[in-house]
């Protein structure tokens, strides 16, 4: 029973080995039609989500994974991190490599347990450790999201004067003139958006104007700075100046990201006081204590 035991190990790691090997031929696509590999290709670039395949179909039919993909708001996750996976397929994912780690980590053990004929910690810390890689990789695609907001925020913002400027003088409608400034950013945060099209992934509701169209994607999408320009691009349809209208939106842009910039600067400020100003006490008890010892002793309390 306990030679069972210690060979345990050794064909989990075989095991995880021809896993790994089988996925990597399914991630390949080795097994795949060309046509089917290129009509995908042109999907995910278009900001459509992957067809789901046999494993994901399975495990969208499981109540556990349905409620987890849910709570963990998958779906809308992946489309603002701009990742062309399904809630199934990343869960699949996540568990592999949450198996993966522990499998790794018991072959550590093991290898631990056939130098020194003990376990260098109990095999139930690999729970543990599968644990952490599936909350981290939650965190990685969560901190994904974050940072493509901001950085389509802060594109759009950064668009506005020329906006103005190609609206205003060329004549250019403001989803055009935005689609096309978007490719100039850095980053195809915004573009994926706007020009991919990407927004197709959470917004589902009709709409007939592009006021409407950026309401729902700065609900969707979590940018703010969408619903700021509908409603400048609400003002330009009554009547006011396009070059007016969008320039004061940059200016509010600008302004608010002054005001973030010093109160950044403020905080920055108060960190670097406070354990300057602790430094100080041990300072001031070490030149206070002997005048508190002088005045103690004078007034007869030592």
């Amino acid at each position: 029973m306990a030679e069972v035991a210690q060979a345990l190990p050794f064909a989990l790691i075989a095991l995880l080995a021809v896993g790994v090997w089988a996925l990597g031929l399914l991630r390949l696509d080795v097994f795949t039609p060309d046509d089917v590999r290129a009509w995908r290709r042109l999907a995910s670039l278009r900001g459509y989500a992957t067809p789901a395949g046999r494993l994901e179909r399975a495990a969208a039919r499981v109540p556990f994974l349905r409620r987890l993909q849910d709570e963990l708001d998958l779906n809308r996750q992946l489309a603002i991190a701009g990742w062309s996976e399904s809630p199934q397929g990343f869960l699949l994912r996540v568990f592999f490599v949450a198996l993966l780690a522990a499998a790794l980590f018991v072959g550590l053990l093991a290898v631990g347990l056939l130098e020194n004929g003990v376990w260098p910690l109990p095999p139930a810390v690999a729970l543990l450790v599968a644990v952490a890689a599936f909350a981290l990789q939650i965190s990685w695609l969560r901190s994904s999201a974050r940072t493509r907001q901001e950085q389509s925020g802060q594109a759009l913002g950064d668009m506005m004067m020329l906006v103005a400027i190609v609206t205003d003088g060329r004549g250019l409608q403001l989803e055009d003139a935005v689609r096309i400034l978007s490719r100039c950013a850095d980053h195809q945060s915004l573009q994926s958006i706007v020009d991919g099209r990407g927004w197709q992934r959470l917004v589902h509701q009709p709409h007939s104007t592009t006021i409407e169209l950026y309401r729902q994607i700065s609900a969707e999408f979590g940018i703010p700075l969408f619903d700021v320009v509908a409603d400048a691009a609400a003002n330009a349809n009554v009547g006011m100046s396009e070059r007016e209208t969008y320039t004061r939106v940059a200016r509010a842009v600008y302004q608010n990201r002054l005001a973030e910039a010093r109160f950044r600067a403020a905080r920055a400020k108060t960190l670097v006081t406070i354990p300057v100003a602790m430094m100080l006490i041990p300072l001031l008890i070490l030149i206070g204590a002997p005048v508190f010892a002088t005045i103690s002793g004078g007034l007869g309390l030592g």
